[in-house]
């Protein structure tokens, strides 16, 4: 318990505001549509003049299908965003984290209280350093 709180107040003073984008997929399909390509060209707009830490994609999916076809079809859509996104954007592709999870993966550990659990979506977020 000590541990995490002193990781939360060294995040807190070591980054600023974060960014965030949400995403929708239609349903078993990992297609970014023009309109999700909009939205992230929106959010690049946003961050590319900011002092970015590191961008993290988590992909979701609802709960129908199998566990094995909503596994895969999060790493689709988790890649799919990760494929278009860093040829946008201008920092070291090692900043960027893809974590994908099905319908009986566990949210908690990715300690994002606004994760979009249980829906065909990505959630990416930018974290950016106090100036």
């Amino acid at each position: 318990m000590m541990l995490l709180i002193l990781i939360v107040i060294c995040q807190s003073k070591m980054y600023g505001q974060d960014y965030t984008q949400v995403l929708y997929f239609n349903k078993n399909s990992s297609v970014l549509d023009s309109a999700n390509k909009v939205s992230i060209d929106r959010f690049v707009e946003k961050i590319k003049t900011k002092n970015i830490s590191y961008i993290k994609i988590f992909s979701f999916t609802d709960t129908t299908g199998t566990d094995y076809n909503n596994n895969n079809l999060s790493k689709l859509q988790g890649q799919e965003v990760y494929d278009y996104l860093k040829d946008m954007i201008h920092i070291d592709t090692a900043k960027i984290y893809v974590e994908w999870l099905g319908e009986s993966d566990e949210i908690y550990d990715l300690h994002y209280p606004k994760a979009h659990k249980q829906q065909n979506c990505i959630d990416i977020i930018a974290f950016i350093y106090k100036n």
